[in-house]
């Protein structure tokens, strides 16, 4: 809430969003994609994915009007590891690293690569 209220204070007439995280696993991360996360492991990330996006609608709502949460959680859902189709990416030790691992094509026709805008993205912002 405090950083909240700084940017405000500095920026009065921004409108802020907080956007959360979806949650990171179908099946509770047990497939072949989701290599090295555990039984336990898969759902406590996704229950950490939930808590946050509580936490930050939270925030947003104690602000009054100035905040806003945005919650991608309905529009991932059955897209995370382990989803048909998979539009998050997680890290494969055997996969060469590159420079982004947290989203597919999908994702980068709303959030495009860093260097490149999406006029849809800014429409309205």
């Amino acid at each position: 809430m405090k950083t909240l209220t700084a940017i405000h204070q500095q920026a009065p007439n921004a409108k802020i969003v907080l956007m959360g995280y979806p949650r990171l696993f179908e099946k509770d991360g047990q497939c072949a994609g989701a290599a090295g996360i555990g039984t336990e492991e898969g759902p406590w990330l996704n229950e950490m994915a939930d808590n946050l996006a509580e936490e930050m609608r939270g925030a947003a709502g104690d602000t009054g009007s100035y905040a806003v949460f945005a919650d991608p959680r309905a529009a991932f859902a059955g897209q995370a590891v382990c989803g048909d189709p998979e539009t998050i990416h997680w890290h494969r030790p055997h996969r060469p690293f590159q420079g982004r691992h947290h989203s597919t094509r999908a994702v980068d026709e709303v959030v495009p690569p860093k260097g490149r805008r999406n006029s849809q993205l800014h429409q309205g912002i």
